[in-house]
């Protein structure tokens, strides 16, 4: 045991060094991490290494926030220490000594990580593409399709909190058929809003208001949109204080407008080189309720587009002609679409 001592009773805190030191670790926590954890009820979390930047990087996850654990070199000599148990005589008035039990060189700092584009970015990584291709043919894959994979295991893996996965899971209307895990394309995804709002225009449906979905999924299905895909749509286009999974919806009009613009642009991607910006806006309102139209706007498609020339855009990122990795096609529509006749069976 060395001594750093001083018997003038005003020189301070008699201090020491043990011989036997422990392995200690400090991590720094910012002041909101510290409140919540030192609150009534503080999450519960745990490390990753999974999908982070680097194999020698972790994660801290806490219920909804991802942090980076990055270690940072101190030259400053940091111990920690304990109160002091023998060797050190006190005199009167003394106050007892302190012994440090540890030196730590570096320290653990916790960097926010903007999630919500990594959680698209490692679904987009790990689950196979959902699509469709014109014609009877499908061309090649030039992708090697991943591992089948389901929602829990996905979860568990993945790199973030659970309500971040969750958050990137509903924006790319991720969906679990057949105990395995797909992201539509926006074709898929498109094709699945035509069906719905044919569906709710010839029932009378109005969209602004809550309406039963059980009905209208079944005819989507016969459309060749599975259940649980037309399920993710919904989900993802419904106002915020309404669960599509407990069979009614309420759609956000804003969310829809822009979604249905955004998924209609993003279509054109794999088929047109450019395309004109008034055409397309013509078609987008073509989709949506009449009072919706109003809405439609080049300015909700801002950072989707690069403008070509005059009145021809082109896309974000550049013309894309790749295919994707092996995923099923939905079921034609030609041969499929009994709900169609069976309304006409009612209207007679």
């Amino acid at each position: 045991m060395s001594r750093a001592t001083n018997r003038d009773n005003n020189a301070g805190i008699p201090f020491q060094v043990s011989h036997e030191q422990q392995s200690c670790h400090l991590l720094e926590l910012s002041p909101p991490l510290l409140a919540l954890l030192s609150s009534k009820h503080p999450p519960t979390g745990g490390t990753s290494s999974v999908g982070s930047p680097s194999p020698t990087n972790a994660l801290l996850c806490t219920d909804d926030q991802t942090f980076q654990i990055r270690q940072v070199q101190s030259s400053n000599s940091i111990f920690v220490i304990q109160p002091a148990q023998d060797t050190i005589p006190l005199h009167h008035g003394q106050p007892a000594g302190v012994s440090a039990i540890a030196q730590c060189k570096s320290t653990l700092e916790l960097i926010p990580i903007p999630i919500p584009s990594s959680a698209t970015l490692y679904l987009k990584s790990s689950i196979n593409a959902y699509d469709e291709f014109q014609g009877s043919t499908k061309p090649p894959s030039t992708t090697r399709p991943k591992e089948k994979k389901t929602q829990l295991s996905l979860s568990i893996e993945a790199p973030m909190s659970a309500k971040e996965f969750d958050e990137g899971w509903n924006k790319l209307c991720a969906f679990e058929l057949d105990g395995q895990a797909w992201i539509p394309t926006a074709g898929v995804l498109l094709g699945t809003w035509k069906s719905f709002f044919a569906i709710a225009t010839l029932e009378g449906l109005n969209l602004q208001t809550a309406f039963h979905i059980s009905s209208i999924a079944k005819k989507a299905e016969e459309d060749g949109y599975p259940e649980p895909l037309f399920l993710a749509m919904i989900n993802m286009l419904k106002v915020n204080d309404v669960d599509a999974m407990d069979g009614w919806a309420t759609l956000s009009e804003e969310t829809s407008t822009t979604w249905v613009g955004v998924s209609l642009l993003e279509s054109k991607k794999r088929s047109d080189r450019e395309i004109l910006m008034s055409k397309l806006l013509h078609e987008w309102q073509d989709m949506l309720p009449e009072l919706w139209r109003r809405r439609v706007s080049t300015k909700l498609l801002e950072g989707k587009y690069v403008q070509l020339s005059e009145g021809f855009i082109g896309f974000e990122g550049g013309f894309d002609d790749s295919t994707l990795s092996d995923g099923p096609q939905p079921a034609s529509t030609k041969a499929v679409r009994k709900w169609h006749e069976k309304f006409k069976n009612n209207r007679r």
